[in-house]
């Protein structure tokens, strides 16, 4: 098989580090394919946060995933401070390319190059939509900084890492994704963009309960935040009857995100008025 060659962009949009933990690890060696996939999904939903949007919400239209190229270079250890760029390239009428480049020891090794090409889509009407021209401009207009946007990203992130609720339904996204990904493919315009909607969908309401310093922002958050769990649980319950898998394994993490949205709503409604609820930096 001829080697597949992703040459390097000539700029980049955005960066960001992400450190690898122990429990990214395969058998305690290193990092596995699927985590190197987990890094990429990390990096391009910080990329569109980073940008003002979901990416469930660019101007009123989502974005999915038709194809990845991924080519690997070195491999990935506990302890390794990641740092993937990301930049967009060959914007079309309705779709768009995004290339991540993976480096570690402060960008010396290549770790991995990815190429996803994407399209926008509108899941009311289940179809392949045009590029909205806000965003063609906005990509056109915005001249960035990459090495300001880690550490902007590492302010915007800090607040959130010691969130509980966000960590919890972070956690639960990459486990839903893993799921939906490996769903048949007559699957994946249905079920699995499902399943991927209010798992993103989740994680974005939790972000929104712990940014608001409003009462009432936060609760409608939250109350978002917990029909979504309600959705995966269905969703899922849906995929075993269709013997597509057993997710009982995620039972536990479905609880403790309950549990955790139940326990913030009860703070956000008992606090005394007048409180500053706007988290601490």
């Amino acid at each position: 098989m001829a080697k597949v060659e992703l040459p390097l962009p000539s700029k980049y949009h955005f960066k960001t580090e992400i450190p690898i933990r122990k429990t990214d690890l395969w058998g305690e060696l290193h990092v596995s394919f699927a985590t190197v996939l987990d890094l990429v999904l990390e990096a391009h939903l910080q990329f569109f946060q980073y940008l003002g949007f979901s990416v469930l919400d660019i101007y009123g239209r989502s974005i999915i995933f038709t194809n990845a190229t991924v080519t690997y270079e070195s491999e990935l250890l506990f302890g390794d401070l990641v740092e993937a760029r990301v930049t967009i390239e060959n914007l079309r009428e309705k779709s768009f390319e995004l290339f991540f480049q993976l480096t570690k020891d402060n960008g010396q090794v290549s770790v991995t190059r990815v190429r996803i090409s994407v399209l926008f889509f509108n899941y009311n009407e289940r179809k392949v939509v045009p590029i909205p021209q806000e965003f063609l401009d906005l990509i056109a207009a915005k001249d960035l900084d990459i090495k300001n946007t880690s550490e902007e990203m590492r302010k915007f992130g800090d607040v959130y890492k010691r969130f509980p609720l966000w960590i919890a339904t972070l956690k639960l996204l990459k486990n839903i994704y893993t799921i939906a990904n490996d769903l048949p493919a007559r699957e994946q315009e249905v079920l699995a963009a499902s399943l991927r909607k209010y798992s993103v969908k989740a994680v974005n309401a939790a972000a929104r309960s712990r940014k608001s310093p409003y009462r009432r922002e936060k609760l409608k958050s939250l109350e978002i935040l917990t029909a979504c769990l309600n959705e995966l649980r269905y969703n899922l319950s849906l995929a075993e009857e269709l013997n597509y898998g057993k997710y009982s394994d995620l039972n536990l993490l479905f609880t403790r995100t309950e549990e955790l949205t139940k326990a913030y709503i009860k703070k956000v409604k008992t606090a005394p008025r007048g409180q500053n609820l706007k988290p601490r930096k």
